[in-house]
């Protein structure tokens, strides 16, 4: 883990609000998966920089 991969999970973190977002209505199974991929990597960027800061 390091701070380039935070960075790219924060950057198909937002990517993945735009497709969401842009989404005019398409499949739910789509819009679930997006979703799915957003929670895992919400949880990616929230946990990294606490894992950083009590590895120090």
């Amino acid at each position: 883990m390091d701070q380039r991969n935070w960075f790219l999970a924060l950057i198909a973190y937002l990517l993945a609000a735009i497709v969401v977002e842009m989404d005019p209505g398409g499949s739910l199974l789509y819009e679930l998966s997006i979703l799915i991929i957003q929670f895992i990597l919400g949880i990616y960027i929230i946990t990294f920089p606490i894992y950083i800061w009590l590895s120090k």
